[in-house]
């Protein structure tokens, strides 16, 4: 716009030069034959023309003045509303209403003043809420639309809506000023200069009515006090804009109303740069005098354009007129050079068209040059942001890749981009998502829309696949349609989603496994005293029977049952992890040797087992009879899954740090630097996906009733968590399972066992005190221990057993107290007892054993902490063994 006008300016300037050219030597001839005349004359018309001059200066300068202290106060009536909302953060409709109406009342040709504010996309649906209460009324952020009518604006990342105005205003509350592309010039450099702007926009009523010129001038508000620079106002935020609306000609037509009844015409037109009365550095001048005719011109300044008012004196002029008769002395002069003039006026003419023609051209050229260096400009810059983004980027024109950059062939994994230009769009698209990749393209290009983004699979040059994230943007070059399609990769991101979820299904299993190993301890402590009470007088009851009694088969079988119930609460210890075994360093070639020679008997004769075991695989810190038991539970799953009787079963051994254990386990292992590794794996028929993550819980199985108890996997998890080490189960379908258990290694030398043998011992006649809150079991135990040659004094009040003590504690050799009773705790007893008398042995049995237990009992003296029933069948010799064994001292 400026280089037009500037154009436009040299343009002028050049015509006029060439009219004075033109006439110059006519002016010469005029001179030459009237120089006489004009000498004696010119004395007497200066001095009438000045005094005629002089008076029409004063009247145009005082209407000059008049006009600008208008337009001067409305643009201060603006500059007041801003500072209305620079004192304070928030400005209501009510307050914005009264000063405007004041305004309004001061300054009759006021047409509205106005408030427009940015709102960012984020906060549109709350700010619209809250004006809308404000306000009392609906209020929407509003778009233009091409047909003069407007709509709710769409979703962008700022708006800057008419947010107050006055009433009247034709404005639509709400408008979005920013899609106005001339208003939202004027803001921008409203802002970049920090100061007011005015907008001019012509308009017309009807056709018979005069074209009127609306002014708009805008000036930024800032977050804080307003900078006094451009450079300032680039660093200082904007919160939004005050507006002022008046009618250019409503101001001046008072003025030209009475410059019209005066005899003098007047016009207001907007100065362009270049012109010589723009560039006139004088605010006011005289552009010319003519034959009864006097015109003047002046600066009118509204914010940032520049108008001149001019007034020229017409034939009905009412003020002083310059003298007329003189005509005729030039007209004389005038007619005897017309031939010459005429002549020089058609030479001088041709000879400057020819130049302008000649500047008009070399113009255009420049022009063009520049345009063309902009545009390789713009895509140079273009082409470095494609070739340098990140994300693979294609053009896609008529269904067909024309460009990629240097992303999408790696990200296709292809040589050049000659790979890639010329394929289908939908070639390399996955076939799952094909027929919505096709449906996405037909309505982009269809509909011109931006659809969201869209996460699909596509397959690599090499085959491969690769999940994505695609974004398509349609646009129009010389009215055909194309997209640029913008692909990312979302590996790494579903990766990670992936493994977020395995750690969170993860924990929510052990959670759940944790929860229901707590109830099945609780279960198996009470089933362990009914089991104790049942197994002792099973065995008293068999001592009884004689040899080839009918009944002593049933009590044969009665104890077979309970040793498998024996079996099974063990099994529910080990799972809930309340039973503590002790652990010893253990090598576990022998131990796997030992679980093979086991288990080759049993096994089908289509299963191979095989074993691999390290030379230099360290020994694991272990319970060798609870590991036998998972390596057994393990493979006899395996080959149970082969439903055709034949197939594989390996273990491997392999040796890991702490950090590949934990990366590998998913599991927070702490508590040694070096791991072991056991992996049982078979090629059956895999664990369903649907049932993997219930197969630790208890009483779980997929088996038919009757052969299974549910237990089994339950059991192995138990004892690998009490080992500290963690199990995880990976089972492809159709491809076998994989049980991988990660076990801490041991850096404390192997020693050799020896085996106690275990003989029966009779007592001979010592005292023993048994306590128990069971009946039964203090019966029980009391018959076993005298017919063993013990006396046994059995009591079921654990306080009242204690101040049987203190009354004579000689008269006790050894206490034997369970560790759970109401009232008073086994190890209560136990302190009691040992404060009375210090060398008194006392030895405490339990349900269950728990580490916690052990170190206490260990802390005070106790002798032992046994295990239930086991106690009951053993109880002479473990009686015999802790009466031998001399006074322990802390």
């Amino acid at each position: 716009m400026a280089q037009e006008s500037q154009v436009g300016g040299a343009g002028e300037t050049r015509r006029e030069h060439g009219v004075w050219q033109r006439i110059g030597s006519s002016m010469a001839v005029l001179v030459a034959g009237l120089g006489s005349t004009l000498l004696v004359t010119q004395l007497y018309y200066r001095a009438q023309m000045d005094e005629a001059r002089g008076q029409f200066e004063a009247w145009s300068e005082e209407r000059q003045q008049s006009l600008s202290k208008a337009i001067d106060a409305h643009i201060e009536a603006l500059y007041g509303v801003r500072a209305l909302f620079d004192s304070s953060e928030y400005v209501s409709p009510q307050e914005f209403s009264r000063f405007t109406n004041d305004a309004g009342r001061r300054h009759r040709y006021l047409r509205s003043l106005g408030y427009l504010r940015y709102v960012t996309g984020a906060d549109r649906a709350q700010f619209e809420a809250r004006y809308s209460e404000t306000l009392g009324r609906s209020f929407t952020i509003l778009d233009p639309k091409g047909d003069g009518t407007v709509g709710p604006a769409a979703m962008r990342s700022e708006y800057l809506p008419l947010l107050y105005t006055q009433a009247g205003d034709d404005a639509p509350l709400g408008l979005d000023t920013l899609q106005l592309p001339v208003v939202a010039a004027a803001l921008k450099a409203a802002r970049e200069s920090a100061t007011a702007k005015a907008l001019i926009v012509p308009a017309q009523v009807s056709p018979e009515q005069s074209v009127f010129r609306y002014v708009h001038v805008y000036l930024p508000v800032y977050v804080g006090p307003a900078p006094t620079t451009a450079a300032a106002a680039a660093e200082t935020p904007v919160s939004g804009y005050v507006r002022l609306r008046f009618v250019l000609e409503e101001m001046t037509d008072e003025i030209e109303t009475f410059a019209r009844n005066m005899g003098v015409e007047m016009t207001l037109f907007e100065s362009t740069e270049g012109s010589q009365l723009a560039d006139d550095p004088r605010d006011e001048f005289f552009l010319m005098t003519g034959s009864g005719e006097l015109e003047w011109a002046g600066k009118i300044a509204i914010a940032d354009r520049n108008f001149l008012l001019r007034f020229r004196t017409a034939g009905n002029y009412a003020g002083q007129k310059p003298p007329v008769p003189f005509w005729l002395l030039f007209a004389a002069g005038l007619a005897a050079t017309l031939l010459g003039t005429v002549a020089m006026y058609f030479i001088t003419r041709n000879r400057l068209r020819a130049e302008s023609m000649s500047q008009d051209l070399l113009s255009e050229m420049r022009e063009r040059r520049r345009s063309e260096q902009r545009t390789a400009q713009s895509e140079a810059r273009y082409r470095v942001l494609i070739e340098n983004s990140p994300d693979a980027i294609l053009l896609v024109k008529q269904q067909r890749v024309i460009f990629v950059n240097r992303a999408a062939v790696d990200l296709f994994r292809g040589r050049n981009a000659e790979e890639l230009v010329g394929r289908g769009a939908d070639e390399l698209v996955h076939p799952d998502y094909k027929e919505q990749a096709r449906e996405r393209i037909r309505r982009m290009e269809a509909e011109q829309v931006i659809l969201p983004p869209f996460e699909e699979r596509l397959f690599r040059l090499d085959g491969s696949v690769v999940e994505v994230e695609v974004r398509s943007v349609p646009f129009a070059i010389d009215g055909e349609t194309m997209l640029q399609v913008t692909i990312r990769d979302i590996t790494a991101r579903r990766q990670a989603e992936r493994e977020r979820m395995s750690l969170e299904t993860a924990l929510r299993q052990s959670q759940r496994l944790e929860a229901i190993g707590t109830l099945t301890g609780g279960i198996a402590h009470d089933f362990n005293n009914i089991l104790s009470s049942i197994v002792g007088n099973i065995r008293l009851v068999m001592d009884d029977l004689p040899k080839g009694h009918p009944a002593r088969q049933s009590a044969h079988e009665i104890r077979n049952a309970t040793n498998r119930a024996r079996d099974l609460v063990k099994r529910l210890m080990a799972f809930s992890r309340q039973q503590e075994a002790p652990r010893s360093p253990l090598e576990l070639a022998p131990l796997i040797e030992e679980v093979q020679q086991l288990l080759r008997p049993a096994l089908p004769a289509g299963v191979v087992l095989h074993s691999s075991v390290p030379v230099d695989t360290p020994p694991v810190m272990g319970d060798a009879t609870q590991l036998h038991q998972v390596l057994v539970n393990l493979c006899t799953n395996a080959w149970q899954s082969m439903a055709t009787g034949r197939g594989e079963i390996h273990i491997l051994v392999s040796t890991l740090t702490a950090e590949e254990a934990r990366r590998q386990s998913r599991a927070a292992l702490d508590g040694a630097a070096v791991y072991v590794r056991i992996e049982v794996r078979d090629n059956g028929g895999g664990i369903p996906a649907d049932i993997i993550d219930r197969i630790f819980e208890p009483f779980f199985t997929t088996k038919p009733a009757g052969e299974g108890s549910g237990l089994g996997l339950a059991v192995v998890h138990g004892i690998i968590q009490s080992h500290k080490g963690a199990i995880s189960v990976v089972s492809p379908p159709g491809v076998g399972t994989s049980f991988l258990i990660y076990l801490p290694a041991s850096d404390q030398p192997i020693s050799a066992s020896s085996a106690a043998e275990a003989s029966s011992s009779r007592g001979s006649n010592q005292h023993i005190l048994y306590v128990d809150d069971e009946e039964s079991l203090v019966v029980l135990v009391t018959r076993i221990l005298e017919r063993n040659g013990y006396r046994c004094t059995g009591m079921t009040d654990a306080r009242a057993a204690v101040e049987l003590v203190k009354q004579d504690a000689a008269q006790f050799d050894l206490v034997l107290t369970d560790m759970n009773m109401p009232g008073m705790s086994g190890i209560d007893v136990a302190r009691e007892v040992m404060a009375i008398r210090r060398d008194l042995p006392v030895v405490i049995t339990t349900g269950y054993v728990r580490a916690t237990d052990v170190a206490v009992t260990r802390e005070i003296g106790v002798r032992d902490l046994i295990l239930k029933p086991d106690t009951i069948e053993e109880l002479a010799n473990t009686i015999a063994r802790y009466l031998r064994e001399p006074v322990r001292t802390r």
